[in-house]
């Protein structure tokens, strides 16, 4: 912009005001029984934990029984492109007008899955898209303490589309070994995030990571599992996408190194754990104060001086000990019913040496390729997802400084019917929010 036109531009009556004048702080809202703690509830074995390798994904432990590339193994399970035989199955339920499985439910899903299938490489770039650099504004790059840089990108990402966002410090061990194609991750000592055909080269500088959390609609998860269900899980993808991409481009042109991911790159759940956004359920997945299991999880690892969130503390675990509904309403019976969590894995698709409940990854995708869609049963029926009432806000203030009532409950939210599923032709006749928000 000319000098000219900036003078044209109306004045405003107050001179800029630093940040913390303004009294902002890093962290966002939080409930007040929600406890931030030391150190993040989970435990691990320091001799066994380490960086997990996805060649042993269960997508990929499927793709080598059948035979099949990870894709097409993906793709049969009902969350992807069609392969002929599920294309087959799609047909065949549409035509008999199943409830949730009829062409407007699939159509819901093939378009929720637009970003996720068909940008989601571009936006999880390592290297800049179309961001403008500090140079190209003629500036300097940006400076400022790490508490309110740490604000700058929360409220950044809220913006984009964030329903939560944590910052932790880069643990490498929660780093995977290799990407999806098998190129080893590394760390050096270089000026820029790096990919080649050999390697992709994290710089040792970049030891802050911004996780986001990622709404879903509870009323479209209430579907599950039929294509509704499968369709909320596919519009997290696709905004998971877009939030990361465009909070990189953010960092990028504040003039630091940014690099997005979605589930690959890094493990998402204990790396959201680590910045204060929740804790592991019995389901693996994480559970957040505000929306408990039904969020997708991105991040975005950088160089841009952060300060870190502490973890958090509200009871999940050991609620989960004694509720164990998930695992009871699980159609594949994947869901460990242990009472404690411990370090006992179900097969090469868990990442070892972490104390938990380890779900059978397997049993569960086989489910999925059943039904022709993703399952998310689980997400369903857990206590955690309901609505934000009054009364759900009580349960969890409760649960959070008492494990007194934790079977009482648990029981309750069957006696009220909480969790089972709805019928999809009344989603049809909601007016949800942007995004299917509720």
């Amino acid at each position: 912009m000319t000098t000219e036109a900036l003078e044209s531009v109306p004045s405003i009556a107050e001179e800029s005001i630093p940040l913390g004048r303004l009294g902002l702080t890093n962290t966002l809202h939080r409930p007040w029984w929600v406890k931030k703690v030391a150190v993040p509830k989970y435990e691990l074995d320091e001799a066994v934990y380490g960086r997990y390798d996805p060649v042993h994904h269960a997508f990929s432990v499927l793709a080598r029984e059948g035979g099949r590339s990870s894709k097409s193994q993906l793709e049969s399970s009902g969350t992807g492109a069609s392969t002929p035989r599920n294309r087959g199955f799609r047909i065949e339920k549409a035509v008999k007008g199943r409830p949730g499985w009829e062409l407007r439910d699939r159509a819901l899903q093939e378009g929720a899955n637009t970003v996720r299938f068909g940008l989601s490489r571009q936006l999880y770039s390592w290297q800049t898209i179309q961001a403008r650099t500090p140079e190209d504004f003629q500036s300097e790059r940006h400076q400022g303490t790490m508490a309110e840089n740490s604000r700058l990108v929360k409220v950044a990402a809220r913006f984009y589309g964030a329903a939560d966002v944590g910052i932790t410090v880069l643990d490498r061990r929660h780093v995977y070994s290799h990407d999806e194609k098998g190129m080893p991750i590394v760390f050096e000592d270089v000026e820029v995030p790096i990919v080649d055909e050999y390697r992709r080269v994290i710089p040792d500088r970049c030891r802050n990571v911004v996780v986001l959390a990622i709404s879903e609609s509870e009323e479209a998860i209430a579907r599950a599992p039929d294509a509704i269900g499968a369709a909320v899980v596919g519009m997290g993808y696709s905004v998971m996408a877009l939030v990361a991409g465009c909070l990189a481009e953010f960092i990028r042109s504040l003039g630091y190194s940014a690099i997005p991911a979605g589930n690959d790159t890094a493990l998402s759940v204990p790396l959201a754990i680590d910045a204060g956004l929740g804790e592991m359920s019995r389901m693996g997945v994480l559970i957040t104060p505000g929306l408990g299991p039904r969020v997708r999880l991105a991040k975005v690892i950088t160089d841009l001086p952060l300060e870190p969130d502490s973890p958090i503390d509200f009871g999940v675990r050991e609620f989960c000990a004694s509720c164990m509904k998930c695992a009871r309403l699980c159609p594949s019976q994947s869901i460990s019913y242990a009472e404690q969590p411990n370090y006992e894995i179900t097969g090469e698709w868990n990442n070892p040496g972490h104390r938990g409940w380890y779900i059978n990854a397997i049993t569960c995708l086989r489910y999925w390729g059943k039904i022709g869609t993703g399952c998310a049963s689980c997400l369903r029926t857990c206590p955690y997802g309901k609505r934000n009432t009054l009364l759900h806000r009580t349960v969890l203030a409760t649960t959070s400084v008492t494990t007194v009532f934790n079977r009482f409950f648990a029981q309750a939210d069957d006696w009220f019917g909480f969790g089972k599923r709805r019928h999809p032709d009344k989603w049809w006749a909601r007016d949800p929010g942007p995004f299917g928000f509720d």
